[in-house]
């Protein structure tokens, strides 16, 4: 009688350990405690070290520089009015501790707008509970109700939107399964480019009156636009770009081809020249169309009385965010249209250099050029 109890307390223990258990790590772990575990008093202590370990090994494999610090940023911008340092620290290690029991949860399937959304209500709820318990236990540590609710207004839809952009996953080729030609996908992609710069200037456009009066106004539109502009020129090679001189029994084709390729975003990897530069002129760009809105909800998040256009500082963050979710795809479509170019131009210099016989000394070395001895460091496309 008393084994016929423990066994369905055992299967309820168990479901429950199941549901708390990581994502990524419940099968795993599931399938060694049913094989090692036969006894409730086996189960238990071995479940709650598994638990424990589990998190702390997928907290550690989740962890992301660039999304911690893009998190932090947000934080502190939405409750620096908080005051004195130890409440600031009270709300910041409430929000990460969620966020980050979160991801080791989820990891590594956590690219979903269903798990972005859940990953900021859970830092929300965190928040509150925070404040609720130094209510309770010490009144002063408290943030004042007018700067608490208005930096969470601000704070969670902040966090669900760079998590879902900074976590998403690699979006697929756009033109995978598709018959176009390479040069009917460039047309399409430069379209494409060309209306997602064209929404850039309109919210610079609609954000330039949101800004402060002492900022220069010819700033206000040039800076962005010039340093997305550094961004695209650091990644192109000019010289190939702009060569237009045919030589004798040079393949037109190739060389046109080539020309395209140059006017490309393709990246740069860690080998190649003003890496660093263009990795932190991308975040700087979306920091500088963020900035109209930041300026304006200033006051309002410092819990002083403010004059905000409400319309236009939604019109503002809404072109914002389409821009900053569109991102991705963006340079996804110009990825894969480099590739395209690129395993064109590569396919037919093959094909016409291949040798008269199969064997021998020559076809070894031949099939030991790599495509980047060939191509140099554009070959293959670094995003």
């Amino acid at each position: 009688m008393k084994i016929e109890t423990r066994e369905p307390l055992k299967r309820w223990v168990s479901l429950i350990v199941e549901n708390v258990l990581p994502r990524g790590l419940r099968q795993q772990y599931m399938d060694e405690s049913a094989e090692y575990c036969s006894s409730l008093s086996q189960f238990v202590p071995d479940s709650a070290v598994n638990i424990a370990g589990g998190y702390w090994i997928q907290a550690i494999a989740a962890f992301n520089k660039t999304l911690a610090l893009a998190q932090t940023g947000a934080v502190m911008f939405s409750f620096a009015a908080a005051g004195f340092p130890l409440r600031f620290c009270i709300i910041f290690g409430s929000i990460f501790g969620a966020l980050t029991l979160r991801d080791a949860y989820t990891h590594p399937h956590n690219g979903s707008y269903l798990d972005s959304a859940a990953d900021a209500l859970a830092a929300g709820v965190s928040l509150f509970l925070s404040e609720a318990l130094m209510l309770t236990i010490s009144p002063s540590l408290a943030v004042p109700d007018r700067v608490l609710y208005r930096g969470a207004f601000v704070c969670v839809p902040l966090l669900f939107t760079l998590r879902m952009v900074l976590r998403q996953r690699d979006p697929k080729n756009p033109f995978e399964g598709s018959k176009m030609t390479a040069k009917a996908m460039y047309n399409k992609v430069w379209w494409l480019n060309i209306v997602w710069m064209a929404a850039v200037i309109g919210t610079i456009l609609i954000g330039t009156p949101l800004m402060p009066a002492w900022f220069p106004e010819f700033l206000r539109g040039s800076v962005p636009v010039l340093t997305f502009k550094i961004w695209l020129v650091l990644q192109r090679n000019s010289l190939v770009r702009h060569d237009k001189i045919q030589k004798l029994f040079e393949d037109q084709e190739k060389k046109t081809i080539s020309r395209l390729i140059e006017t490309l975003a393709k990246g740069l990897s860690k080998r190649e020249p003003f890496y660093w530069a263009y990795r932190c002129l991308e975040p700087f760009f979306f920091l500088q169309l963020a900035t109209p809105s930041a300026v304006t909800l200033w006051p309002w998040l410092s819990g002083r009385p403010a004059e905000i256009d409400v319309f236009l500082l939604a019109f503002n963050l809404t072109a914002f965010a389409t821009l900053l979710l569109s991102w991705n795809y963006v340079k996804a479509a110009n990825r894969a249209r480099q590739k395209r170019f690129s395993g064109k131009s590569i396919g037919r210099q093959r094909k016409r250099r291949r040798p008269a016989h199969d064997g021998g000394l020559f076809a070894r070395i031949k099939s030991s050029v790599s495509p980047q001895a060939e191509f140099g460091a554009t070959w293959p496309p670094y995003w």
